[in-house]
């Protein structure tokens, strides 16, 4: 029995699934340096689950490095009510 080809998009996403979890706000770092330096993108807004689903990874050295591209705006994505716990709304609220 032959096996389904693997999906186009799957390769080229393959680094970031290797890619170690404290690299990651080094590269959203890089990302927001790199958008702070065109001249007529005044304000950065990010959406993002993450409250919802690991909260822990919301930490202060996180905010201390958003913090340095204010003007920032976070859109966080909740689907449901119950999604709405403590872990979840500690970082949404400080």
């Amino acid at each position: 029995m032959e096996l389904p080809a693997p999906h186009p998009a799957g390769p080229r996403r393959a680094h970031l699934r290797r890619r170690r979890p404290d690299s990651r706000p080094k590269l959203l770092e890089s990302i927001l340096r790199g958008l702070r330096e065109i001249p007529h993108i005044e304000i950065v807004r990010i959406g993002s689950r993450v409250p919802v689903f690991l909260p822990q990874r919301i930490d202060d050295e996180l905010c201390e490095m958003l913090a340095k591209y204010h003007p920032l705006w976070m859109n966080l994505h909740f689907n449901h009510p119950n999604e709405l716990t403590p872990e979840s709304r500690a970082p949404a609220t400080s």
